[in-house]
């Protein structure tokens, strides 16, 4: 069987985020809040057909919403981590 999906992007994420001299409480903790993360928004996701039962459309928006407010999150991260970077 080949690796699942969020596996992939949880190594993915681990090796662009998570320096290579991490304890491994660092790394047991940034993985628990990865997949605690990818849980969140699965349930998200998941339960919207039962929110907007029948409207399509607004299930669509509701949707759209998540992903642009967890964009919107990881880019103010990116920006900050760039920030510390450039006065480091």
């Amino acid at each position: 069987m080949s690796a699942l999906p969020v596996r992939v992007k949880w190594e993915e994420y681990r090796a662009s985020c998570v320096p290579d001299n991490a304890s491994d409480t660092q790394v047991n903790e940034t993985r628990r809040a990865f997949y605690a993360g990818a849980l969140t928004a699965f349930d998200l996701v998941t339960n919207s057909p039962q929110v907007f039962a029948g409207d399509e459309d607004k299930a669509c928006d509701y949707i759209a919403a998540l992903a642009e407010e967890i964009t919107q999150e990881i880019q103010a991260i990116i920006a900050s981590e760039i920030g510390r970077a450039g006065s480091a």
